[in-house]
């Protein structure tokens, strides 16, 4: 099992990693947190890792494919 989550984080890029090892790993509201000057600010953070959170889940199914 460590040696498949090993290869399966060497699969994701760096930008994507850490986004994904809190969400699906820790279960971390990455969304929660976030704290812009304003809504504007806030809402583009949200858009933004949204974007990186999926991208990274399409590489894990490339992975896992």
């Amino acid at each position: 099992a460590e040696h498949r989550y090993q290869q399966a984080c060497k699969s994701l890029p760096r930008e994507f990693k850490d986004i994904v090892t809190n969400v699906c790993c820790l279960d971390i509201d990455i969304l929660k947190n976030v704290k812009g000057s304003s809504e504007r600010q806030n809402t583009q953070q949200r858009v933004l890792l949204m974007a990186l959170l999926r991208l990274g889940l399409v590489r894990l199914v490339e992975h896992y494919k």
